[in-house]
């Protein structure tokens, strides 16, 4: 299921929504447009994902769930991950100028659940996605940042990105037929199951959707 899961949810990033009746596209160009404004009026934008060789002169800098990729679940596990986290941002403070602005998202996990059920659940889809393993939670970014950014904002997307994972959940559904069809009754089950458990976990807050916005601490 892991090869052909982002086929068939091709952006499981978070949309950020309105109030009212927004398409799925439109929800997630908006968290473009949101993060592009938190990151400032800087005219040259480095992406958190991408840290390139050599100097920079960068004067702001998106992270859009990017995060968690850099992370390994033994690492997670092993307590490294501040380490690896805190090396990102010290490149990004080296590749920006003063007064630069850095806007993030990354996906975050809360309360554990209290049902044996839901474990269950959980486990099975980490298993299929080891993505979710990696999940940080917000103070780990807070610490990370050491002393080259400082938080300035943090919002949660909890609601943001259930209703995002309730769409994508709709649209298997519509498409079940020809989805059965091209990629096998076993696959679509699972994928649909690992969509199911990812809503209820980010609706009983045992996964989140965090958006930071950090200012370059200069010295």
């Amino acid at each position: 299921m892991n090869a052909v899961f982002p086929t068939l949810v091709p952006d499981h990033r978070c949309g950020f929504w309105t109030d009212g009746a927004d398409e799925l596209e439109t929800a997630l160009r908006r968290r473009a447009d949101v993060l592009r404004e938190a990151a400032g009026e800087g005219t040259r934008l480095l992406d958190l994902a991408a840290l390139p060789d050599g100097d920079g002169a960068f004067d702001a800098v998106i992270g859009d769930q990017c995060l968690e990729h850099a992370v390994t679940p033994e690492q997670r596990l092993r307590g490294q991950h501040l380490g690896v986290l805190s090396r990102i941002f010290a490149r990004a403070h080296a590749l920006t100028v003063p007064g630069t602005r850095m806007a993030l998202t990354t996906l975050t996990a809360g309360r554990l659940p209290r049902s044996a059920a839901t474990n269950r659940a959980l486990v099975d889809v980490v298993r299929e996605i080891p993505l979710w393993r990696r999940c940080l939670r917000p103070e780990d970014v807070a610490k990370a940042c050491g002393r080259w950014w400082e938080v300035r904002e943090v919002d949660t997307h909890q609601h943001d990105y259930a209703r995002t994972a309730l769409a994508w959940l709709g649209r298997l559904r519509d498409r079940e037929a020809p989805l059965r069809a091209e990629f096998g009754d076993q696959c679509y089950a699972a994928c649909l199951r690992a969509v199911q458990t990812f809503a209820g976990a980010i609706e009983d807050n045992q996964l989140s959707l965090v958006r930071l916005t950090l200012w370059r601490t200069d010295q």
